[in-house]
């Protein structure tokens, strides 16, 4: 079916474009599950391959006589590529289509990690380029795969669903790199390492079988009947409700492009402010914060790296607590808790750090704690992120994000470096003088996402997602939800209501029509 585009009334000064969603009773399957793991599993093995590159810069150092820039090429050609790729991805999955998007990012990163192994010896410059090309890769997997989760999940089920599976798995992306290098590490060598980063292709197989297309994106291309097919094989038959939804003709609406983003403040401030602060803290505490903990604790890099685990867990636990709380108090409060708490301990295990508590350094057990409000914000932040824009510009607003997130990749360990007073940018001599400061200014960092939260960004918990974009570039109406169990799927028609029911039970600013 040719693409339907949207249709402009002036009278009324509205936008009105076709809507297939799930029923709100949709039961939520054993096939809807296996897609949400595939997509879960898709940003695992990105994490996976991301963080492999440590290791091998490790290895091959000191046989290839690498200076200090050459090693910060490498290891900054990954970061510079997940910027640069996030944007174009971002185009990519709202012009053809979220899944070809994300299949063709995960053949991308893992194409390049594999050929990586044949880089002659020396030719560290050749494997720079690999690794902006890994980089351009990874980008598309966060920015592809939670908006297709969250178009596929009905609204009340979302804000849990869509924050654990789509981001909580990360930590363990990096448990196992860590696991697999440290204990074969040596007797694969740098290429061995490089080349299990061809395993992610083995995910292709289930992100093909479990992951069709969005049904929004196929109704915004003309192409209905697909979209309710593919919401019936993932729910069952019955399944699919239809119909249109108008919103406000605003500048900026309809249109696919990152300029158009501008003109939604409200989306726009939130998402760029957000990613940048988080990814700040996530990057500054990620990466340096083995080496303080050796320091504080005296003890040798093996046994920080193994406390650092539990920072980890810890970190792991509040992404799983956090989407539980924003489901019962809504997104902002979720994210603004975070924020408070996150920063709070952070500023506190800066100021206390040479204290301890039962024996304990109070500096590692305030980071603990800390990191599970930190660290937990992520499967706030991230689903939130494409909840906020139009379905048309859903995958650019995700990969906005992403892009900004790895602007804060940058800012983090260079503010560690500033207050170690160290020239070195990529891996600052981190003393306990820089301590105090850098996790008071982390505090500080992180604190200001609650700001964010409460002052600029709007709700989305309990809304359907066209409810959400009709409301996210003006006042917000307090973040209450669209109906005693959320706005519905396809406009807000609540209760797994019939498309022609919508009207009767339709969210603010919608205008649900009776579609097919």
């Amino acid at each position: 079916m040719s693409r339907t585009p949207d249709s402009t009334t002036a009278a009324t000064g509205t936008v009105t474009t076709p809507v297939v969603a799930p029923r709100e009773d949709a039961r939520l399957t054993g096939r809807y599950r296996s897609l949400a793991g595939a997509i879960a599993c898709s940003q695992l093995v990105e994490y996976f391959d991301f963080y492999t590159i440590g290791f091998v810069v490790s290895m091959i150092s000191e046989p290839w006589h690498l200076t200090f820039g050459e090693d910060a090429a490498i290891l900054l050609a990954t970061g510079v590529g997940t910027i640069f790729g996030s944007l174009l991805w971002g185009w990519l999955g709202d012009r053809f289509g979220r899944r070809p998007t994300l299949v063709a990012s995960v053949v991308t990163f893992s194409l390049a990690t594999g050929l990586s192994a044949l880089t002659p010896t020396g030719w560290w410059w050749l494997l720079a380029v690999f690794r902006l090309i890994v980089g351009m890769g990874t980008g598309a997997t966060n920015t592809c795969g939670p908006p297709m989760l969250l178009e596929y999940t009905p609204t009340r089920h979302r804000t849990v669903y869509a924050g654990i599976f789509s981001v909580a798995l990360v930590p363990v992306g990096g448990v196992i790199t860590s696991t697999v290098v440290g204990s074969a590490g040596d007797s694969l060598g740098f290429r061995g390492v490089l080349l299990l980063g061809l395993l992610p292709l083995l995910e292709l197989i289930w992100l093909l079988k479990a992951v069709p297309e969005s049904p929004r994106w196929l109704a915004r291309q003309g192409r209905v009947a697909e979209a309710e097919a593919n919401i019936e094989r993932i729910f069952g038959p019955g399944t699919a409700t239809t119909g249109t939804v108008s919103v406000p003709a605003r500048a900026g609406r309809g249109r696919s492009h990152y300029l158009a983003m501008v003109r939604l403040a409200r989306p726009f401030w939130s998402t760029v402010l957000l990613w940048v602060l988080i990814d700040t803290v996530f990057a500054g505490v990620g990466l340096w914060g083995p080496t303080l903990i050796s320091q504080v604790q005296n003890v040798d890099t093996q046994s920080a790296a193994n406390l650092f685990i539990i920072v980890t867990l810890a970190g792991f636990a509040g992404r799983l607590a956090c989407p539980l709380v924003a489901r019962r108090f809504g997104r902002r409060i979720a994210g603004a808790a975070a924020g408070v708490g996150g920063g709070v301990l952070l500023a506190l295990s800066g100021l206390l750090h040479s204290y301890t508590l039962g024996g304990v350094s109070a500096f590692f057990l305030l980071m603990v704690v800390g990191y599970v409000f930190a660290d937990g914000g992520f499967t706030n932040l991230v689903p939130f992120t494409g909840e906020v824009w139009p379905s048309e510009l859903r995958v650019h607003g995700q990969g906005l994000g992403n892009a900004m997130g790895g602007l804060g990749k940058i800012i983090g360990p260079l503010a560690l470096a500033l207050f170690a007073d160290s020239s070195n940018f990529v891996e600052p001599e981190a003393t306990t003088r820089a301590i105090l400061p850098v996790f008071v200014f982390f505090g500080v960092v992180i604190l200001l996402c609650a700001v964010v939260f409460l002052t600029i960004a709007p709700e989305t918990n309990r809304r359907s997602l066209e409810s959400v974009s009709g409301l996210a570039d003006t006042a917000d109406t307090a973040g209450t939800a669209d109906g005693a169990g959320g706005a519905g799927g396809a406009g807000g028609a609540g209760g797994g209501a019939a498309p022609g029911a919508a009207a009767r039970q339709r969210p603010p600013r919608e205008d649900m029509r009776p579609g097919r």
